[in-house]
Protein backbone atom coordinates (compact mmCIF):
# COMPACT_ATOMS: atom_id res chain seq x y z
CA UNK A 1 0.00 0.00 0.00
CA UNK A 2 1.62 3.30 -1.06
CA UNK A 3 2.07 6.01 1.54
CA UNK A 4 0.56 9.37 0.84
CA UNK A 5 2.60 12.44 1.45
CA UNK A 6 0.95 15.24 3.30
CA UNK A 7 1.13 18.55 1.58
CA UNK A 8 3.14 20.89 3.66
CA UNK A 9 2.13 24.49 3.64
CA UNK A 10 5.09 26.67 2.97
CA UNK A 11 5.37 29.90 4.87
CA UNK A 12 6.20 32.80 2.65
CA UNK A 13 7.95 35.93 3.71
CA UNK A 14 6.84 38.94 1.77
CA UNK A 15 9.32 41.75 1.31
CA UNK A 16 9.98 44.82 -0.77
CA UNK A 17 12.82 47.32 -1.00
CA UNK A 18 12.01 51.00 -1.46
CA UNK A 19 14.03 54.18 -1.80
CA UNK A 20 14.44 56.17 1.44
CA UNK A 21 14.17 59.90 0.72
CA UNK A 22 14.95 61.01 4.27
CA UNK A 23 13.10 61.98 7.42
CA UNK A 24 9.97 64.03 6.94
CA UNK A 25 9.67 63.22 3.24
CA UNK A 26 6.43 61.86 1.84
CA UNK A 27 6.45 58.73 -0.25
CA UNK A 28 5.15 58.93 -3.80
CA UNK A 29 1.68 57.50 -4.43
CA UNK A 30 3.07 54.81 -6.76
CA UNK A 31 5.53 53.75 -4.03
CA UNK A 32 2.66 53.14 -1.61
CA UNK A 33 0.78 51.22 -4.32
CA UNK A 34 3.85 49.08 -4.99
CA UNK A 35 4.29 48.35 -1.29
CA UNK A 36 0.63 47.38 -0.88
CA UNK A 37 0.73 45.11 -3.93
CA UNK A 38 4.02 43.37 -3.04
CA UNK A 39 3.00 42.82 0.60
CA UNK A 40 -0.47 41.65 -0.45
CA UNK A 41 -2.22 44.53 1.31
CA UNK A 42 -4.37 45.46 -1.69
CA UNK A 43 -7.91 44.82 -2.88
CA UNK A 44 -6.77 41.73 -4.80
CA UNK A 45 -5.95 40.18 -1.42
CA UNK A 46 -9.11 41.39 0.34
CA UNK A 47 -7.58 44.42 2.05
CA UNK A 48 -9.87 47.38 1.54
CA UNK A 49 -8.26 50.77 0.79
CA UNK A 50 -10.27 52.46 3.52
CA UNK A 51 -9.14 49.85 6.04
CA UNK A 52 -5.52 50.33 4.96
CA UNK A 53 -5.42 54.13 4.97
CA UNK A 54 -7.80 54.94 7.81
CA UNK A 55 -7.15 54.12 11.43
CA UNK A 56 -10.38 52.38 12.39
CA UNK A 57 -11.09 51.21 15.90
CA UNK A 58 -11.31 47.46 16.30
CA UNK A 59 -13.86 45.69 18.51
CA UNK A 60 -10.99 44.93 20.90
CA UNK A 61 -10.50 48.67 21.41
CA UNK A 62 -14.17 49.05 22.34
CA UNK A 63 -13.95 46.27 24.92
CA UNK A 64 -10.78 47.74 26.45
CA UNK A 65 -12.25 51.23 26.60
CA UNK A 66 -15.52 50.17 28.20
CA UNK A 67 -14.34 47.15 30.22
CA UNK A 68 -15.58 48.45 33.57
CA UNK A 69 -19.00 49.36 32.20
CA UNK A 70 -19.32 46.02 30.42
CA UNK A 71 -18.35 44.13 33.59
CA UNK A 72 -20.98 46.04 35.59
CA UNK A 73 -23.59 45.21 32.97
CA UNK A 74 -22.60 41.54 33.10
CA UNK A 75 -22.83 41.56 36.88
CA UNK A 76 -26.23 43.25 36.75
CA UNK A 77 -27.47 40.68 34.23
CA UNK A 78 -26.13 37.83 36.37
CA UNK A 79 -23.62 36.75 33.74
CA UNK A 80 -20.43 37.91 35.44
CA UNK A 81 -19.25 34.36 36.16
CA UNK A 82 -19.45 33.43 32.46
CA UNK A 83 -17.32 36.29 31.18
CA UNK A 84 -13.63 35.91 30.42
CA UNK A 85 -11.21 38.77 31.08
Amino acid sequence: MPRRRRRQQQKRTLHIQVHYSGDGQEAARNTISDIRRELELDEAHDVDSAAFYEAKALPDDFVKTYAKTLNRLLKYAGLAGNASP
